[in-house]
């Protein structure tokens, strides 16, 4: 089925592609309610050649029903869920900005102060969802899983939102009777989730802690792996924060990563303890740290743009050659000119003289 612009889907009228992944595409698009009312919403529709699978269209509305129970600032919020034309379908709000691995792709390293908000902003929003029970009161055990650049979107104004909990762990469902399955991006995770050993909050904290590091070296984890079976290995090897790179985090900061990035989930500080500390740095950044300081980093000249030819400084005033004010499209003029009202007349006078002294030379010839 082709999803092109102005496609209507059900309530929803498709505006553009946003992204694709293995298992759906995301538009940007338009939901039409009664009497006019209109929202924009990102679609996520499954492939095609998927919806008639029971195993994928089962993790599709797990991921909607896990969706439904998040009200968080920093969690993406789900708002339908349904079946049209065979398709499962999720609409969710839509957000104006970019993820994070878009955004250090463009403009570079993310600075240190923003590094400790959007950490704080990620363990408030994991301290949130580690401790979620459903609507009986019973804990759901979350874990989101693939806590990775993709999968932090920072919006124009300056917000800090998690998406995607497709993979989401939580105590219940059906595939996770099964043991030793890897789910998430190898690069970020825990040790013990590359291990296939059982996941809990602590493993968000972890690869929480690796992003955000990351993204202020620079520098990917286990970059000198160049399979999947090394970066696993990796995983388990722990994270070099000495490096060259690393070296412009300030030292308290630098301690809050060491606790949460500990190779062993008994020794690692859980969410709920690490959010006063990351708090509490970013109270100290103050006006440095914050949405707004995020929105202006976010507003950096796209490099892919153009760059405008910077001015040229105004040039004294010197004899142009006739060709040249001629290439420019334009007569000399004004007191830029190199012949200004008062010149013109001095030449004119001149020529006069000369005419005159001549003439008088013929006369007197003659």
């Amino acid at each position: 089925m082709q999803f092109s612009s102005g496609k209507t889907f059900g309530r929803y009228r498709i505006v553009s592609d946003l992204a694709s992944g293995g298992m759906a595409s995301v538009f940007r698009a338009i939901y039409s309610g009664p009497s006019g009312f209109e929202k924009e919403v990102a679609l996520k529709v499954m492939h095609e050649h998927l919806a008639k699978d029971p195993h994928h269209c089962k993790m599709f509305e797990e991921e909607a029903r896990t969706g439904a129970m998040l009200r968080h600032r920093c969690v993406v919020e789900t708002l339908d869920f349904g079946v049209q034309e065979g398709l499962p379908y999720l609409a969710s709000e839509f957000l104006d900005g970019m993820t994070l691995e878009a955004a250090t792709t463009r403009f570079g390293r993310l600075p240190v102060d923003l590094g400790i908000f959007v950490l704080g902003e990620l363990l408030d929003a994991l301290a949130y969802a580690h401790v979620l029970k459903d609507p009986e009161g019973k804990p759901l055990g979350l874990v989101h899983r693939d806590i990775s650049p993709q999968n932090i979107f920072l919006t124009g104004d300056g917000r800090v939102k998690l998406i995607d909990f497709g993979i989401a762990f939580r105590e219940g469902r059906a595939e996770e009777t099964r043991t030793g399955i890897l789910k998430g991006k190898f690069r970020y995770m825990a040790p013990e989730q590359a291990g296939g050993a059982k996941v809990d909050g602590r493993t968000d904290v972890f690869s929480a802690a690796l992003v955000v590091v990351a993204a202020m070296t620079g520098r990917k984890p286990h970059a000198e792996a160049d399979d999947t079976r090394a970066m696993i290995l990796a995983a388990r090897q722990g994270v070099d924060l000495d490096s060259e790179e690393a070296q412009g985090i300030p030292e308290d900061f630098r301690q809050l990563l060491t606790d949460m990035l500990q190779l062993d989930p008994q020794d690692r500080l859980p969410s709920a303890r690490a959010l006063p500390i990351a708090q509490g740095l970013q109270d100290r950044a103050g006006s440095a740290a914050g949405h707004r300081a995020l929105a202006r980093w976010l507003g950096t000249a796209n490099p892919e743009e153009p760059k405008k030819a910077p001015k040229k400084p105004r040039a004294k005033k010197k004899t142009l050659e006739p060709e040249t004010a001629e290439e420019q499209g334009r007569l000399p003029e004004s007191e830029d000119s190199v012949l200004g009202p008062m010149g013109i007349v001095s030449v004119l006078l001149v020529l006069g003289i000369v005419g005159m002294l001549v003439w008088l030379a013929r006369s007197c010839g003659g």
